[in-house]
């Protein structure tokens, strides 16, 4: 599957939720995510632009993800790869006894609407803010240029600008803060 996702910051909440019931986005869920980013002792992700993380939620499984190299900057465009675990704790120990270590954690609060094909989930991110991350997946590389034009009319209905959109990723957002 390919990721074609853009992130917005937001300053109102509830004016974003307005727009959204608007549109007729349906809200989803709610639900508390920890990030957990690993990183290799032989790989430099920095560097690939690769992501490897495991993701715990209150809402449903777990999940491992790997993210391909992105392209794009205001709309990124990657590979990712997800599967569903049971127990993150021991996932975590296995990454570990193989050489990863545990990089960075973000930590975020999620509400997630539906609308068309897009997922869209309103974040507040711990030691960040509060972001407004819109994606979709498709099977292919022949739906990406239709998802990305799609997801800028959804912006545009949004009344939200190209110029408002943040290209980096969470990850590189706190490592930036913390160095």
């Amino acid at each position: 599957m390919f990721e074609i996702e853009t992130k917005v910051r937001i300053g109102n909440l509830n004016e974003v939720k307005r727009a959204l019931a608007a549109l007729g986005a349906k809200r989803a869920k709610r639900e508390y995510q920890k990030d957990i980013y690993l990183k290799s002792a032989t790989l430099d992700f920095s560097k690939t632009e690769e992501v490897l993380r495991i993701r715990q939620r209150t809402s449903g499984k777990s999940k491992i993800t790997y993210k391909s190299p992105k392209t794009g900057s205001i709309i990124k465009k990657r590979k990712e790869i997800e599967i569903d675990i049971n127990d993150s704790d021991k996932a975590l120990d296995i990454f570990k006894r193989i050489g990863f270590q545990e990089h960075i954690v973000i930590e975020k609060e999620r509400i997630t609407y539906k609308f068309e094909r897009f997922s869209v989930g309103l974040d507040i991110v711990k030691d960040l803010g509060t972001f407004m991350e819109v994606e979709a997946m498709v099977e292919d590389k022949s739906e990406r240029k239709k998802a990305e034009d799609e997801l800028l009319s959804l912006l545009k209905r949004l009344n939200i600008t190209k110029e408002c959109i943040e290209e980096r990723t969470y990850l590189e957002m706190l490592l930036q803060n913390v160095t």
